[in-house]
C-alpha cells in the first residue's frame, strides 16, 4: 500500500508540473508563485513546528510535491520554448529554400506546404499545436508564434532578428 501511495504521489507531482509547464506564461507564473509560497510556508512550518511526527510527514510530502512539481514545471516550460524556437527555425529554412528555387517568398504557408514534401512545423501553445503566423510584403516576411496571451515572438527576414512584441 505504501508503494502505491508513493507512485500516486509521484504521478500527481509529474502531471501537475508538466501541465502548468505546457500552459501559457501567465499560467506558469501563477503556478510558480502559488507553489513557491506553499513551499516557503511549509518549510517555515516544518522548521518551527511542534507538531507530532505524523503531521510533519504530511508537510514533508507537501513540500516534496511543491518542489518537485515546480522543478518539472520550469523544465517543461523551458523545453517547450526551445522546441517551438527550433520548429520556427526549421520553417525559416523551408521558406528560404523556397525563395532560392522561386526567387520570391511564398505568399502563404499553405503555398509552401503544397510544394513541400514534408509537413510544416507547428508550435505548441496552451496544450495544443498551432500554425505559425506568416506575413509577406516587399521582399520581406514576418514569422510569428504566440508565447503568451498577448505576447508574440516574431522573426523579421530582413534583419534576421527575433524580437518579442506585447
Amino acid at each position: 500500500m505504501k508503494i502505491a501511495r508513493i507512485i500516486i504521489f509521484l504521478l500527481l507531482t509529474i502531471l501537475t508540473g508538466v501541465y502548468f509547464g505546457l500552459g501559457s506564461f501567465t499560467q506558469f507564473v501563477y503556478f510558480f508563485v502559488v507553489i513557491l509560497f506553499g513551499t516557503v510556508v511549509s518549510g517555515i512550518w516544518l522548521t518551527y513546528s511542534t507538531l507530532d511526527k505524523v503531521k510533519n510527514q504530511y508537510l514533508v510530502r507537501l513540500l516534496g510535491f511543491s518542489v518537485g512539481s515546480l522543478m518539472l514545471c520550469v523544465a517543461t516550460y523551458q523545453v517547450k520554448n526551445y522546441i517551438n524556437q527550433k520548429h520556427a527555425e526549421n520553417l525559416i529554412a523551408c521558406i528560404d529554400k523556397y525563395k532560392l528555387h522561386h526567387s520570391n517568398y511564398p505568399e502563404s504557408l499553405e503555398q509552401l506546404a503544397t510544394e513541400s514534401e514534408e509537413d510544416l512545423p507547428q508550435y505548441f501553445y496552451k496544450l495544443s499545436c498551432h500554425n505559425f503566423d506568416y506575413v509577406v510584403s516587399n521582399h520581406n516576411y514576418i514569422l510569428a508564434f504566440n508565447i503568451d496571451n498577448a505576447t508574440y515572438k516574431l522573426y523579421n527576414s530582413r534583419s534576421k532578428v527575433w524580437f518579442i512584441q506585447d
